[in-house]
C-alpha cells in the first residue's frame, strides 16, 4: 500500500513532459506538498523512502533541469535558493546531534556546549 506514493511520481513524470515543468509544480507537486501528510511514505527496501511532495518533485526538477540547463543563468534568487537548501540541511543534521548530559561530561567552550552526534536518535 505504501507504494501509491509513486503515483505522484508518475503523474509528475507525465505532467512534465506533456505540459512542462511549471504546470508540473502548479499541478502536482504543490497539491501534493499541501494536502498530503508528511507521514506517508513508501518503504522500498535499499532506496530511501519518499513521501509523496519528495516523489514528485525529483523528476520535475530533473526533466525542467535537462530540457532547459542551456538556457539557465545564474541570479540572485538561486544564491538564496541554496543558501536556504544548505540552512535546511543542516537543520536536519543538527536535529540528530543531541545534548547527552547525563551521560559525557561537557565542556565550556566559549559559552557553547559542546555537540555529539548520537549512535542512535532514541538513546538522547
Amino acid at each position: 500500500m505504501s507504494l501509491v506514493v509513486y503515483l505522484a511520481l508518475l503523474a509528475s513524470v507525465v505532467l512534465t513532459l506533456r505540459r512542462g515543468p511549471g504546470q508540473a509544480l502548479l499541478i502536482v507537486y504543490l497539491p501534493a506538498l499541501l494536502m498530503i501528510p508528511d507521514a506517508f511514505h513508501a518503504i522500498t527496501p535499499g532506496l530511501p523512502d519518499p513521501n509523496f511532495h519528495q516523489a514528485a518533485i525529483l523528476p520535475i526538477v530533473a526533466i525542467g533541469f535537462l530540457r532547459h540547463r542551456n538556457r539557465w543563468r545564474p541570479r540572485a534568487m538561486d544564491g538564496l535558493m541554496l543558501i536556504f537548501a544548505v540552512w535546511v540541511a543542516w537543520s536536519d543534521y543538527s536535529a540528530g546531534i543531541c545534548r547527552c548530559a547525563e551521560s559525557d561530561v561537557h565542556h565550556v567552550d566559549l559559552g557553547h556546549l559542546s555537540l555529539r552526534r548520537c549512535p542512535d536518535r532514541h538513546s538522547c
